[in-house]
């Protein structure tokens, strides 16, 4: 006779606990440059927080797998510097005042430092990657971004537009969910994971990546949360 063991968000966290540290770290390290505007930015960006969730993803998919190595923790970090760069250029797309609470880095540096520095954040986790040397990390890395880059464009094309429920579910995928899934596909290839143990763990996780997005749009459209609409939907705390 099975049991089963259930274990809330608070715990996973726990035991990631030292990990997430040193991802921080790693995180301060990668970001600073001979530009001292690009250091600044960055630091900028590292210190108004977030959750993680990301990195948490990538990590509990390699130990899962019994992965020891120091990659899971470099990895996290490049998934964690991709994900801010996508909120720097989305905040100069939307306009936006506010991010986790704080002003928005645009507002600060203004708009034409933020784009070099979103585009020098991309390069730097590309950077980072390549010490891996596994060109199946870097592919799925590659075809992640190539994603959100297209699912940004389709959501401005589509603006305004009543649009499918098939539509709709591709925008989720591709601006949010597609980061939720290579995260675990990356976790999966670090522990040596076959084709279908790693799709096995994707599955879940990007049905989870397209409720989040629900979730945070729906909170978008409550009284209280509806006049942070203009901008990013309600990002402040992704």
């Amino acid at each position: 006779m099975s049991t089963t063991t259930s274990i809330n968000g608070k715990e996973i966290f726990d035991l990631l606990r030292d990990d997430i540290v040193a991802i921080e770290e790693q995180f301060g390290r990668d970001t600073v440059s001979n530009v001292a505007a690009i250091t600044e930015i960055g630091e900028y960006l590292r210190a108004g927080g977030g959750k993680r969730i990301r990195p948490a993803l990538l990590l509990l998919s390699a130990k899962l797998l019994g992965y020891k190595g120091n990659g899971a923790v470099k990895l996290a970090s490049v998934v964690e510097i991709i994900h801010t760069a996508t909120l720097v250029h989305d905040d100069i797309i939307d306009e936006a005042q506010i991010r986790r609470g704080r002003p928005a880095a645009n507002t600060q540096w203004g708009n034409s430092m933020c784009v070099l520095a979103g585009d020098w954040l991309y390069m730097q986790a590309f950077k980072i990657a390549v010490q891996e040397r596994n060109f199946r990390i870097l592919d799925a890395l590659i075809e992640l971004t190539q994603q959100m880059v297209e699912g940004e464009m389709l959501q401005m094309e589509k603006l305004g537009k009543l649009i499918s429920l098939e539509e709709h579910l591709d925008l989720i995928y591709r601006k949010t969910a597609c980061l939720f899934s290579v995260c675990m596909r990356v976790g999966g290839i670090l522990g040596g994971a076959t084709g279908a143990r790693r799709t096995a763990a994707r599955e879940p996780v990007t049905a989870i990546g397209r409720l989040y997005v629900g979730t945070r749009f729906r909170k978008a459209l409550t009284p209280r949360g509806s006049r942070k609409l203009a901008g990013s939907l309600d990002e402040s705390t992704w």
